[in-house]
């Protein structure tokens, strides 16, 4: 604090000396004040030689003008000439013809413009030492400020009266967690009625004994299987036709073309479809064909990625006529809650449906109960060569036949592979005694050296 207190004062002191140098030094008012003022220029080493001259006409020209005004000019004279730079020469009684050649020459310094641009050039630098000045202060005051601590004050809360407010707001309570995205509207039943499903599979005799050169040791060709969602099912049957070609990769052994694979396939492309929102709701017949276009593309793209010395193989044996060949029936149905049925067969697999009545549960007639020879066929892949000699798949139109019903509570859905006693039961007493039917399926014998396939299909209302 102390060291800028100096710095203050030497700040000022210096202002007060450019304040005397630079014309704010009083007018003299007797020649002895008029002396030393004269004296201190000459004798001042940081004023040139010009300026010097100029100050010197100015004080003696102010002086001049003062006694003269007062009285007759014939008290002081001012040498007018030419005087060296460290001195000034004083004559104490000059004569009134020294005082009008003496006052002639400041008359045309005067003229010449000279005291002026002496002046001007001293008042600028006057400023520029105010404006220097006024900045440091600035700068003092600024750098003390930053330096300063700020103190910091503790505050203690206001107690407000039972009847006002508070000042102080209370603490804000945690944001509650984001409440959850309600679930879409389940549909009408929904909580109301749900699907209930059963498969029962069992694979028969392999063809060849598992000694003989190129016996399937897989399972057999039955394929079955169900997607349900909230308000709808959907179900599928397909038997793949025994004794045709069955071809695997030479190199990795895996099968690429055979009756099995082929009901696999399109029993995937059949789920797929069920779930997917844009062909959930398609005619039935219009999914199955969309799903065996789907098995037709990725097995042309998977036999033409066989080693080339399996793909000339083919070849030779396509050009002599036999043609590779695979098949199977095809069964599919949709279920709604509702009790809306849709279905597609084509082969001899069949289905039951039942519906409800006060009576209980009874069995409803269809075509789809027993063999239709309109619809008695089944899909059938041939390999081929196309008209540039590669290797091609061919299908046909299979013939089928498609059922629509309304209020159906139940469906079952079997193979071929099942005996005629189970058929039987199926058809006359599960109606009436659907839990020992199932038991007696279990028990009997079938009989038959195929596989067996049963999908049952409930809807039970809640109680």
């Amino acid at each position: 604090m102390r060291s800028n207190r100096y710095i203050h004062i030497g700040i000022l002191l210096l202002c007060c000396y450019s304040m005397q140098v630079y014309g704010w030094q009083p007018v003299p008012k007797d020649w002895k004040t008029l002396s030393r003022q004269l004296s201190l220029l000459a004798k001042d080493s940081l004023l040139t030689d010009s300026f010097r001259d100029a100050r010197i006409r100015q004080l003696v020209l102010a002086y001049t003008n003062l006694i003269g005004k007062s009285r007759p000019p014939a008290q002081v004279l001012m040498d007018t000439a030419k005087k060296k730079p460290d001195s000034v020469f004083i004559v104490p009684e000059p004569t009134p013809e020294r005082i009008i050649i003496y006052t002639d020459s400041v008359q045309v310094a005067l003229l010449k413009k000279d005291i002026e641009a002496h002046a001007l050039k001293g008042m600028y630098a006057f400023l520029y030492v105010l404006v220097f000045l006024l900045l440091t202060i600035a700068t003092a005051a600024c750098w003390r400020l930053v330096r300063t601590p700020i103190p910091v004050l503790a505050l203690a809360p206001i107690p407000a009266p039972d009847s006002a407010p508070a000042l102080i707001p209370a603490p804000v309570p945690p944001a509650p967690d984001p409440a959850p995205i309600p679930a879409p509207d389940p549909p009408a039943n929904a909580g109301q009625a749900s699907f209930v499903s059963e498969i029962m599979m069992t694979a028969g005799p392999r063809k060849k004994f598992m000694s003989e050169s190129g016996a399937d040791k897989d399972l057999g060709e039955d394929i079955c299987g169900f997607v349900a969602t909230a308000d709808k099912i959907g179900v599928w049957l397909l038997d793949g036709t025994s004794d045709m070609h069955c071809l695997r990769d030479p190199l990795n052994g895996r099968e690429y073309f055979s009756s099995r694979l082929l009901a696999q396939y399109v029993g995937d492309g059949l789920r797929k479809a069920f779930i997917e929102e844009g062909n959930a709701l398609l005619p039935m017949n219009e999914m199955m064909v969309t799903a065996i276009a789907g098995v037709k593309k990725d097995w042309i793209r998977m036999i033409k990625g066989l080693p080339e010395t399996e793909q000339q193989l083919l070849k030779k044996n396509i050009r002599a006529r036999n043609f590779p060949e695979c098949a199977s029936t095809l069964l599919a149905a949709r279920l709604f809650l509702n009790g809306t049925l849709e279905a597609y067969r084509s082969g001899d697999s069949k289905m039951l449906i039942f519906r409800e009545t006060p009576a209980g549960l009874i069995s409803e007639d269809s075509s789809f109960a027993t063999k239709n020879q309109e619809s008695n066929d089944r899909i059938f892949f041939r390999m081929v060569l196309d008209e540039e000699g590669e290797l091609d798949i061919i299908c046909n139109d299979p013939g089928h036949e498609i059922m629509h019903r309304e209020g159906i509570r139940e469906l079952i859905a079997f193979s071929d592979g099942i005996g005629a006693r189970t058929e039987q039961a199926l058809k006359e007493e599960y109606a009436v005694n659907g839990a020992g039917t199932r038991r007696r399926i279990i028990t009997d014998l079938q009989g038959t050296a195929d596989d067996k396939s049963i999908c049952f299909i409930q809807i039970r209302e809640k109680s």
